[in-house]
């Protein structure tokens, strides 16, 4: 079973290499107006870029376009990037580097801005490593940024320069948007495309061209995840008062559930994630040696804290491969019991809260169905202060998913 694990696991990753290569239709725009259809390699971009990476057919040759030999590019229905000259606020939005200046720190620069909206008032979007932006453009009117900026006083208290509601105010007012919508306006993507929507749908609803948006993933997933249990206990036995033999109990398949809860890094393209799933699951086994008769009931809740990584094959199928750390605390009357074949000794041996590790891999359709293959590290179980009694408690498990939340 262990060199299944591998041959899979070795497979994932190959596949990886080709699947984490996803090219979609797009096109770029030359200097010269100049409009080519390509396929685009969707990085998912983190921070805006400054080049791209095409194929002018399926099976062409990859080359890359930047920012000096294009004006404009995008995946069709997802993403658009324009090129233009913009004053920028340079000041870092870390908090451990903070500007002492209330006022932006501009610099002119050629950059590419991502539209994230388009009608009578545009909105753009620009990232870095080290700020994000906001831009907007009204009518023919040149494009500008939305001034937000956090800075130290000198009394080193944080505060916020929140000036972009003041821009708002002076150039996108409409008798359908109040004062209070203005202040409800947060400088993130989703208020600030939502009131330009407002805008543009109160000013001329049949300005709004296009919305941009790349389909994002949850950023928090909560999932039920029944499953099958197929699981062994061997026993070393030295106990004292019982012959010493071994005790190897049979595999048995039992039923367990898990309530996963998965948090989505910002990062990385969304494929890394922090993963929990307290996990009900259980283990009854009787053995007959020559000299007395085992039983072992097992009952526990596995709390399994680990990372996730995903490899995004298309819109609607993810492969993962997840990594766990587990604690396990058996239930109370768990335990394991040696009796000798005439009843007159018999030995309990209490079981442990215990910890191994688990490697899982996985699928999932449309980040709501999900099935996974684990694999568990041996754990001893036992409640024993001394080496007299080992316990080698292994499974392995197929899990299905759904997630609701």
């Amino acid at each position: 079973m262990k060199n299944l694990i591998l041959i899979i696991i070795t497979y994932f990753f190959c596949f990886n290499a080709y699947s984490q290569i996803s090219f979609k239709n797009g096109y770029f725009i030359t200097n010269e107006g100049k409009k080519i259809e390509c396929q685009i390699k969707d990085n998912n971009w983190s921070n805006t870029p400054s080049f791209f990476t095409y194929k002018l057919s399926e099976n062409g040759e990859e080359l890359n376009n930047n920012i000096t030999t294009i004006k404009e590019f995008g995946i069709k229905n997802e993403s658009k990037f324009i090129k233009t000259t913009v004053q920028i606020d340079q000041s870092n939005d870390d908090l451990r580097f903070l500007s002492t200046q209330r006022n932006p720190e501009f610099k002119k620069q050629e950059v590419f801005l991502e539209v994230l909206l388009e009608g009578e008032a545009n909105l753009y979007f620009y990232k870095t490593n080290k700020f994000t932006r906001f831009f907007y453009k009204k009518n023919t009117a040149d494009i500008e940024q939305l001034i937000f900026k956090r800075y130290y006083t000198r009394a080193q208290i944080t505060k916020e320069n929140i000036y972009y509601k003041q821009q708002l105010t002076n150039s996108l007012g409409c008798n359908k948007i109040t004062d209070k919508d203005i202040k409800m306006v947060d400088y993130n993507k989703k208020k600030l495309t939502s009131f330009f929507l407002k805008y543009n749908n109160c000013k001329n609803p049949s300005s709004v061209k296009s919305i941009y948006k790349k389909k994002d993933r949850d950023a928090f997933n909560l999932s039920i995840r029944p499953g099958i249990n197929n699981s062994s206990l061997f026993l070393t036995n030295n106990t004292l008062g019982l012959t010493a033999t071994d005790v190897d109990f049979d595999n048995q398949t039992s039923f367990r559930l898990g309530l996963e809860a998965e948090l989505i890094l910002p990062f990385n393209i969304d494929n890394i994630s922090v993963i929990l799933e307290p996990t009900f699951q259980s283990y009854e086994a009787t053995q007959q040696t020559e000299n007395f008769i085992a039983t072992v009931d097992y009952t526990s809740i596995e709390v399994p804290l680990g990372f996730r990584y995903s490899f995004h094959i298309n819109d609607t199928s993810d492969l993962f491969l997840n990594v766990s750390f587990i604690v396990d605390f058996p239930n109370g009357s768990s335990n394991i019991q040696l009796e000798t074949d005439d009843f007159n000794t018999s030995r309990d041996l209490d079981l442990k809260l215990s910890t191994s590790f688990a490697t899982g891999i996985g699928y999932r359709y449309k980040n709501k169905f999900s099935t996974e293959f684990r694999l568990f590290t041996d754990r001893d179980i036992i409640n024993d202060t001394s080496s007299l009694r080992i316990t080698d408690y292994k499974t392995l498990s197929f899990i299905v998913g759904y997630s609701f939340f």
